[in-house]
């Protein structure tokens, strides 16, 4: 008898266990990612109150935002244990305030911690969150099986390359702690993901037409209730999926799955109609004044609210959302609920259709937040680190997505496009009859219009409020069209003819491309910091004094009115924390330790008398958290920072602030913002003066990744100073090899 190849046995193995293996693989990296060392999950910022109240759920011992929980509690009622059980599981009384369909999967772990506490003699009104998240790793690690049984390329290894990435890509901590949380974004998740794998099958004709065709409708409604801006997208991807079986499938089958098409949009309708009225007027509200007027002038706010129809005492709220204390009287007001109810999401997307320049400027900022699939805001473990930590387990794509310029017009159109055309290549084929070319371009059309109204729509919907969340399903379509490119190009390599290693090929050309994206600015900032200046400009190097036997460099950062030159170190000098008062220490600058150092041992041990005679002493503008109000001298508004550099310091101008004198000060998020447009932004990470908005000891800093986020005061960061040099005339090229010298 004659043995097999041992090629071709493990070709028959992976084909017959493969997909299992890697489904197993990929609940082991969640489960390692949600359940290990502590866990991990998302903090809540406020929304979880509408799914407990939904869900009779309430906090055991809260500690509050900006740390992870992962304990709460059942709320039972009713009389005797059969009411509280049904009241628990089926009660819909309260649901009419948030109908998603993300009740059924919180119900669904809400008879799981039941049976998780009867089996471990815990109180059973105890509510463990990883009961949910068990639910969400179960259903999402069978879609992945679902999927990688759904297609095989004909390399084994571009196969396996392929499927490895999906790993790496879906089950990123960014996607993965969102099953610890009660955040809708795991339903919008698995939705997606269904999607995705069942319309593949039901192209391929892979299993039954009936179940595949059902569950692909059933997805579609998944995901259009998961979070209501869906609504239109699923229903979009439905009659999409439902024109295109229409042309592909037998006569007989048509009516049915026109049918289940019709029937899907018809319940995604319902949905529609169920809709609370106060979601409704919030979301308008913010749409409107931290949209619509969001960084106007006094003359464009008042065109915009008569574009919109709205009285002009509205101008006081611009620049505001809905839940800040100034709107109070606002939320208060008979009279301005009557006048502003008026506005509705289709004169919103009207005023922007008809102001195309001032939308593309708002989309402009959308895109920018397109970056990140993890909210920045939001902390991954507990109480026993640092508030706001990431938990780095598994987080490689995270990184990378920040790292690469995914976040712009010229790559989301080049993915977009891609992935369009690998879908075309994949329905129609070279020589596909007349109506495989119909359905690969009703498919891409679906994707499209899909794209465009996610990537479109949360500005005129929402305005600027958590932007980058709510650009998450925008970001999740490119993750989707990068993996099937990914894999078209695999499939092409492993039917060349002339390719030898078609494995060796996809993962060296991908290496490289994603080696090149990455090298390149680091290599343009480093070639940039050795180029010689003619003069001290912003983003020349100047030598001055020295700390621990070492010179310090620093880099020109802008000029000021009275001509004396900012200067920020170009490294950390020291990792200190920016004060310890209390807990987390305070965020206030003027009374902080951070201050107190850098005035005191710092100046005097780094430079001596002839350079402190260079140092000019002033008044700058420090911006003031909302417990610190009352001390400001300027400013009426509270300071929503985003994350991306660029567009971090809008809406400084009327923040609320004090001045402070200072002769070594730390950068503030105005410096940072306009260092990071001229593409000067480097150096390590640090503090900067500028507090987090919505309590009294978070500080805004610069992190390891380039972007910004906020960190407690009394954790340890870096520390680079600046200072305002006075200084005649230099020696020196002005480069980071051969710095300015000042000589008098």
């Amino acid at each position: 008898m004659n043995r097999q190849p041992s090629a071709l046995r493990a070709a028959q193995f992976y084909d017959r266990f493969g997909p299992f293996l890697l489904a197993a693989l990929a609940a082991v990296i969640m489960a390692l990612v949600l359940f290990a060392g502590g866990g991990a999950g998302l903090s809540n910022n406020g929304d979880f109150g509408r799914v407990m109240s939904t869900n009779s759920l309430d906090y055991a011992e809260s500690t509050g935002s900006f740390v992870y929980e992962d304990t709460f509690r059942m709320v039972f009622q009713g009389d005797p244990a059969g009411a509280k059980l049904w009241n628990l599981l089926f009660n819909l009384d309260n649901t009419a305030a948030y109908p998603s369909i993300h009740l059924v999967f919180v119900r669904a772990s809400l008879a799981g911690n039941l049976a998780l506490n009867a089996l471990t003699g815990q109180s059973l009104d105890t509510y463990h969150i990883q009961v949910l998240g068990l639910i969400y790793l179960l259903c999402y690690a069978g879609l992945l099986l679902l999927l990688f049984r759904s297609f095989r390329l004909p390399s084994l290894w571009c196969d396996l390359l392929v499927k490895l990435a999906v790993l790496f890509v879906l089950c990123d901590e960014g996607y993965i702690t969102y099953f610890n949380s009660l955040y809708s974004e795991p339903v919008q998740m698995l939705g997606l993901l269904a999607m995705a794998v069942f319309g593949p099958r039901l192209l391929t004709r892979r299993g039954s037409l009936g179940w595949n065709a059902g569950w692909y409708f059933l997805a579609c409604v998944v995901y259009g209730w998961s979070k209501f801006i869906n609504l239109p997208v699923a229903a979009l991807c439905a009659l999409g999926m439902g024109a295109v079986l229409f042309l592909r499938s037998e006569k007989k089958h048509r009516k049915w799955l026109c049918g289940g098409a019709v029937a899907c949009v018809a319940v995604l309708g319902a949905v529609y109609l169920s809709l609370p009225g106060w979601m409704d007027y919030e979301t308008n509200y913010n749409a409107v004044f931290y949209g619509v007027l969001k960084d106007t002038t006094p003359e464009q706010t008042d065109q915009y609210l008569s574009d919109l129809g709205l009285p002009d005492y509205m101008a006081e709220y611009a620049n505001s959302n809905y839940y800040m204390d100034r709107v109070a009287p606002a939320r208060e007001s008979e009279q301005f609920k009557a006048d502003f109810s008026q506005v509705s999401k289709f004169d919103l997307l009207f005023f922007y259709l008809s102001h195309p320049g001032y939308y593309l400027e708002k989309l402009d900022v959308a895109m920018a937040h397109t970056g990140f699939i993890r909210p920045y805001y939001l902390s991954n473990l507990d109480a026993t680190h640092p508030r706001l930590t990431f938990a780095g387990r598994f987080g490689g794509w995270s990184w990378l997505r920040g790292q690469l310029p995914v976040n712009t017009w010229l790559a989301a159109g080049l993915i977009t496009a891609a992935g369009c055309w690998a879908l075309w290549r994949a329905v129609a084929g070279r020589k596909g009859a007349g109506k495989d070319k119909l359905s690969a371009a009703l498919l891409a059309l679906t994707v499209l219009g899909s794209m465009a109204y996610q990537f479109l729509m949360p500005t005129v919907t929402n305005g600027e409020g958590d932007l980058a969340k709510h650009m998450f399903a925008f970001a999740q379509f490119i993750d989707l069209l990068l993996l099937l490119v990914l894999a078209w190009l695999g499939y092409r390599l492993s039917t060349a003819e002339r390719v030898l290693r078609p494995a060796a090929v996809l993962a060296g050309s991908t290496a490289g491309v994603l080696l090149l994206l990455l090298a390149v600015p680091a290599g343009i900032s480093l070639i940039r910091a050795q180029l010689p200046h003619n003069t001290l400009e912003t983003g020349a190097y100047v030598q001055l004094g020295a700390w621990e036997g070492k010179p310090l460099l620093w880099q020109a950062a802008e000029q000021q009115e009275d001509g004396t030159w900012l200067l920020l170190a170009a490294e950390p000098v020291d990792q200190r924390a920016f004060d310890q008062d209390g807990d987390f220490g305070s965020s206030r600058w003027s009374d902080s330790d951070l201050r107190a150092w850098l005035n005191g041992d710092f100046l005097t041990a780094a430079f001596d008398q002839s350079e402190r005679e260079m140092l000019a002493t002033g008044s700058h503008r420090v911006l003031l958290s909302i417990t610190d109000r009352d001390l400001a001298d300027s400013g009426f508004n509270d300071f929503f920072a985003f994350h991306v550099p660029a567009y971090s310091d809008r809406g400084m101008e009327e923040a609320v602030a004090m001045d402070c004198t200072d002769t070594v000060r730390l950068p503030d998020i105005g410096l940072m913002a306009s260092l990071s447009r001229q593409g000067l932004l480097s150096g390590a990470p640090c503090w900067m003066d500028t507090p987090y908005f919505n309590n009294g000891s978070m500080v805004r800093i610069l992190g390891t990744d380039g972007y910004f986020y906020m960190r407690d005061a009394a954790d340890t960061w870096g520390v680079r100073p600046v200072i305002a040099l006075d200084a005649a005339g230099f020696a020196g090229s002005g480069s980071v090899g051969d710095p300015f010298v000042p000589t008098t």
